[in-house]
């Protein structure tokens, strides 16, 4: 799936550019009680912040997959759909 990922982000060249990860980061924080401490930790964490990059792009990629899926609607019997499990 990792592979997968950076293919897809390599070849639509998505990146999680900088205002969206602060909004994510805002976001979060939001639901703490003191969310400018939480902002700083993030921010001031590596690891933290290499994480919410990661599940920025991680959204990018599934909306990019997202828009480009072609939806097909099939109608099947109950029995038909059974026999081609």
């Amino acid at each position: 799936l990792g592979l997968l990922i950076s293919e897809l982000v390599s070849d639509a060249e998505i990146s999680a550019d900088a205002d969206t990860v602060k909004a994510e980061i805002t976001k979060m924080a939001s639901t703490y009680d003191e969310p400018e401490k939480v902002e700083q930790y993030y921010y001031s964490n590596e690891n933290m912040l290499n994480s919410i990059q990661m599940k920025v792009l991680e959204d990018q990629v599934v909306e990019y997959v997202a828009a480009a899926a072609k939806v097909k609607n099939v109608t099947f019997s109950y029995s038909d759909l059974m026999a081609k499990n």
